[in-house]
């Protein structure tokens, strides 16, 4: 959960350097976001299993800000920064969740937490990912083709 933690973080920072690139007037919106993120993490309350994936009760108004700040050029990135950041956040949630099972004297992760080793695909959330491994496969191929085709195809070498 730590490992995704920090993949969550670069992920994040990387997303508002893309941003900043092209411009910055969506982070005073992001500023509230983020005040209302850190509120909601720091919150004392006990969490339970079926509630590992709430977010704060205004994420999607106040990312909705964010949104209508941002130029339109913006937008796809903004998404993926919201993905990035509801990330985080279940991820955080995950930890607690886990240090306050510890703290009870039950050592066991939550069925929601199994690692991705099992095969429960819980916590594969990107399908970008195959997006991009099944066109890079795709551009494999072709070059492949490409190289048999040059290579003397027509005289039956293999």
């Amino acid at each position: 959960q730590l490992s995704m933690l920090v993949t969550n973080l670069v992920a994040m920072a990387e997303r508002i350097q893309q941003l900043d690139h092209i411009d910055s007037r969506y982070r005073p919106a992001l500023e509230k976001v983020h005040v209302q993120i850190v509120e909601f993490l720091q919150g004392d309350q006990a969490i339970l299993e079926q509630e590992l994936n709430h977010l704060p009760e205004q994420f999607e108004s106040s990312f909705q800000d964010v949104f209508d700040s941002a130029l339109p050029q913006q937008q796809v990135i903004l998404a993926s920064l919201k993905m990035d950041v509801r990330h985080f956040i279940q991820n955080i949630r995950a930890i607690k969740l886990i240090w306050q099972r510890i703290q009870q004297g039950d050592d066991s992760l939550p069925a929601t937490v199994i690692p991705m080793s099992t095969n429960y695909p819980n916590l594969h959330r990107d399908h970008g990912v195959a997006m991009r491994g099944g066109i890079s496969a795709f551009i494999v191929v072709l070059v492949a083709t490409g190289f048999w085709i040059i290579s003397g195809w027509k005289a039956g070498f293999m």
